[in-house]
């Protein structure tokens, strides 16, 4: 009877640790690839606020994001104008 508590015992050690590889791993892996994630985001988030650390930081924050605004809305512009166009007839496919 005690050879076999023995061996039971045995066995669930093993398939604990067995279980604490496989937790250890997963949780490696999720770690790892979070963090090259949070590296591959290396731009400003588009709604983080703008620098207000000084006067200097704060108008080129401001000129950086009405810069950005601009340019968004002249490609938007453009395609629309291209679409017109197009169902007019006027531009090819």
């Amino acid at each position: 009877m005690a050879q076999s508590g023995r061996g039971y015992l045995k066995m669930r050690t093993q398939t604990i640790k067995s279980i604490g590889r496989i937790t250890l791993i997963i949780v490696a892996a999720v770690l790892g690839l979070h963090s090259i994630y949070a590296l591959a985001q290396s731009e400003q988030h588009p709604l983080a606020p703008p620098e207000l650390t000084s006067p200097r930081d704060t108008l080129r924050s401001f000129m950086t994001l009405m810069d950005n605004a601009y340019h968004i809305s002249v490609g938007r512009r453009k395609a629309e104008l291209t679409q017109i166009a197009r169902n007019a007839g006027r531009l090819p496919v």
